[in-house]
């Protein structure tokens, strides 16, 4: 059995001989978009529940919001930074169980939310506050 540890990137990468299994541990998505943190806010929560997720939580963190959502399967984490009053960086981490990341379903969404957002724009309507169901 071989393991890693890369700094920079936290990435650990576990591997079985001859049995090729390899696994990422830090399959987490990034995207910046020129967006008002408040119009992705709102974009992620349609997306959120067009893909059928349950919104668990949206709270306001040290440094924009933190949305999580959840399916059967995944535990998935939306980090939303304020770049400049105009443009956020997106964080999605969809977690499978404690270990496995699913990188997939997070490039999926933030490319889902950038949709909403280019359709909410083009039409010169902002995205629909939604309330929460906690």
């Amino acid at each position: 059995m071989f393991f890693a540890l890369f700094s920079g990137c936290t990435t650990l990468a576990i591997t079985g001989g001859g049995l090729g299994l390899g696994y990422v541990f830090s399959n987490v998505a990034h995207k910046t978009v020129n967006h008002p943190i408040g119009e992705v806010d709102n974009a992620v929560i349609k997306v959120s529940k067009e893909m059928d997720f349950k919104i668990i939580d949206n709270n306001k963190s040290s440094d924009g919001r933190t949305i999580k959502v959840a399916t059967g399967k995944l535990d998935i984490y939306f980090d939303l930074g304020k770049v400049t009053s105009t443009t956020t960086r997106i964080s999605v981490n969809a977690v499978d169980n404690i270990i496995f990341r699913d990188k997939a379903t997070a490039i999926e969404l933030i490319h889902q939310t950038e949709n909403i957002l280019s359709v909410d724009t083009a039409s010169g309507a902002s995205p629909t506050t939604s309330s929460l169901n906690v």
